[in-house]
């Protein structure tokens, strides 16, 4: 299971009076995320029913060994809160797992239903379908066809979530029951991390900025998708701004129940001639005459400061990739010309793909593709801006020809062992904005990178294009600066084998996923914002001396990052850490030592065929029981939650297993 990972602003701030953006929208008729569920089992209100099958064993601490109800349970994955149900059994059949929600009261004649579903467990597809009914909740009141059917890929390494929209029409006054049913086979875990019911739907990115120098001038901008209950025409966006800007635009375009994307740009001008201008954009679809509008807050303010600027290259590349030598001999390129100053500095972080530097579940390297719409290998995502190939200095200088307004620096890395041996890295940072937030609305992700990875297996080879090519070939096409970064390959076979190749700025992960943890914070300008995030030494490292570690900064609203820093191994204080963990984790090691955890109910048991100490520790490492299994132990679990890791200490050495409760 994926580990969560914590994140807390640690600094005291003085409060701001005013936001610098903020979203209003109509309050659902229907809402349920179930973030009030506090225990595992769903609360009173709601039905399952499923296929009574045996889960295979991945399962079976969720669901138990005897297929009986309940057959969806309340878990969070990835941080993420749902109701789930499981696809994979030993039996050879698919699932037939419902979950049917309380009574709900249709407010109006006409109600948007908007479902988030999410998938989780293996790499493979998801079916799933939505029933609806005004007689009853069980199986048989479902009889009219399904208001939504669709399929979902799901994740190994993390959840996989999509929106599905149906309208809900002629209910008025009636109380109806809505049904989930996951119709997967051998997919893992398929849930509903969200569900709500409203007139119309709306997200909105404000794409205006937040910062603007002295004299400057601006426009208002927000980007919306608008689901409506039927096909109308029209939407009305009206702003006001704290310097007496007034305007009012009818956007005259068809919404459609699918969702509509609108990018709405107010044509006026604002010049920056205050410290600090205030907006309100008022949002209101054409579908009646006491709709409720959504509404856009905002705040843009005279930046203190800059900071020097900052680029990180993603790279997308694989061993087997015959033209990929070249976005390594650029990223070398940029690591040595780009080192700071007005030049700029350049960070590389290179994504493996189908080698065996390849992240497990790629979900790092395909949210990164996806992002930047690559279509080939090599390519880059420059600090997720702009997108091409690795060799575009002109894309790069533009990227660090921005002026950089927010910046993170990497104030101490600590290297340790967490409560279940494994080895950590807690990694404190400063954020600091040149303009006050009160939200301050930006993600942090920590990435784990190694440098001079060297293999000892063929899988390590890499295809080289650059084999014999001239000197004078690779000048002409690239420029006499980057021959000595070409030289190796020129001069090497094809492929390069592995005794003589070396790996640099290979990601080795990414904490606590591609899109950060969100910083519960406010600041001042100029005053740095203190971040603390520990996360894991990854399996796949194989010489802990050559890591470092890279801070992202990540624009909330856009996916961009705003800066970034990095701190290699030499930098880090703590306790040394061996490169092979000595504590295996695995089923298969627990089950040679005649060793056996399980959690029925609220109860967990670890038996120990020659005795064993057992330790249990809950996901963020605070201890939940110790004692010693002769050749049982039993912990009652009762209001526990989660993930837990069980320690198991035997005259053989010391194994780990981690458990749902």
């Amino acid at each position: 299971m994926k580990q969560k990972y914590f994140i807390a602003a640690f600094a005291t701030i003085a409060a701001i009076a005013t936001g610098n953006a903020g979203i209003t929208q109509p309050h659902p008729s229907y809402f349920e995320d179930f973030s009030t569920m506090e225990s595992r089992e769903l609360v009173d209100g709601w039905t399952t029913y499923g296929r009574g099958c045996t889960p295979i064993a991945d399962w079976q601490p969720l669901f138990g060994t005897t297929g009986e109800a309940p057959y969806y349970m309340v878990l969070e994955i990835a941080g993420v809160r749902g109701a789930f149900s499981n696809s994979s059994f030993v039996q050879d059949i698919g699932a037939d797992e419902w979950l049917v929600t309380p009574a709900i009261h249709v407010e109006s004649d006409n109600e948007l239903l908007m479902l988030t579903v999410g998938a989780f467990g293996e790499n493979r597809l998801n079916e799933y379908q939505v029933f609806l009914s005004d007689t009853g909740n069980t199986k048989e009141d479902f009889v009219n066809a399904p208001i939504i059917v669709s399929t979902l890929y799901g994740w190994d390494d993390g959840l996989n979530t999509k929106r599905s929209v149906a309208v809900i029409k002629g209910y008025e006054g009636k109380d109806i029951h809505l049904a989930f049913v996951n119709r997967s086979k051998d997919s893992g875990l398929l849930g509903v991390t969200e569900m709500k019911m409203a007139p119309y739907l709306m997200d909105v990115l404000n794409e205006t900025p937040q910062v603007m120098p002295q004299g400057e001038s601006f426009g208002i901008s927000v980007a919306t998708t608008v689901y409506t209950t039927e096909e109308v025409r029209g939407l009305k966006a009206e702003l006001t701004t704290s310097n007496g800007l007034t305007r009012i635009m009818d956007i005259d375009k068809t919404l459609l129940p699918t969702g509509t994307p609108l990018n709405i740009v107010f044509p006026d001008e604002v010049v920056m001639d205050v410290d600090k201008i205030e907006y309100t954009v008022t949002l209101t679809p054409c579908i009646g005459d006491d709709v409720t509008p959504t509404v856009v807050t905002g705040m843009v303010t005279q930046p203190s400061t800059s900071y020097p600027p900052v680029a990180v290259v993603e790279e997308f590349t694989g061993a087997w990739c015959t033209h990929c030598p070249r976005g390594a001999a650029y990223m070398e390129y940029y690591h040595d010309t780009y080192t700071g100053g007005d030049k700029g500095r350049v960070i590389g972080i290179a994504l493996h793909s189908q080698d065996a530097m390849e992240i497990s579940g790629r979900a790092y390297l395909s949210l990164a593709m996806e992002a930047s719409n690559a279509d080939g290998y090599p390519g880059a995502f420059f600090s997720r801006t702009l997108s091409g190939d690795p060799s575009d200095v002109e894309t790069l200088e533009s990227v660090l020809g921005r002026t950089f307004y927010s910046s993170v620096a990497i104030e101490r890395v600590a290297t340790a062992t967490d409560a279940f041996d494994n080895p950590v890295l807690t990694v404190t940072c400063n954020v600091e904005n040149a303009y006050p937030k009160q939200n301050i609305d930006q993600r942090l992700a920590i990435v784990v990178v190694e440098n001079d990875v060297r293999g000892d297996t063929p899988d390590y080879n890499q295809t080289n294009y650059f084999s014999k090519m001239p000197q004078v070939t690779i000048e002409s096409t690239y420029g006499e600066e980057l021959w000595p970064y070409f030289e190796f390959y020129a001069e090497a076979t094809n492929p390069v084998p592995y005794t003589d190749m070396v790996y640099q700025h290979v990601a080795r992960g990414i904490y606590p996923d591609y899109y950060g943890a969100l910083i519960e914070s406010e600041c001042e300008a100029e005053v740095p914002v203190g971040i603390e995030l520990t996360v894991p030494v990854p399996d796949n490292v194989l010489k802990r001396d050559n890591i470092s570690v890279v801070a992202l900064l990540i624009d909330n609203r856009t996916g961009q990052i705003l800066y970034a820093d990095e701190m290699d191994a030499s930098g880090f204080v703590g306790t040394d850490i061996p490169d092979t963990p000595d504590t295996p984790d695995s089923v298969e090691t627990l089950a040679e030592e005649g060793i056996a955890v399980a959690c029925d109910g609220n109860t967990l048991t670890v038996r120990a065929d020659n005795g064993a100490d057992v330790d249990v520790y809950a996901s963020d490492g605070s201890p939940l029981g110790r004692g010693k299994a002769a050749p049982e132990y039993r912990l009652s679990v009762e209001g526990v939650r989660g993930m837990a890791v069980v320690r198991v200490r035997t005259a053989a050495g010391i194994c780990v297993k981690k458990i749902i409760i």
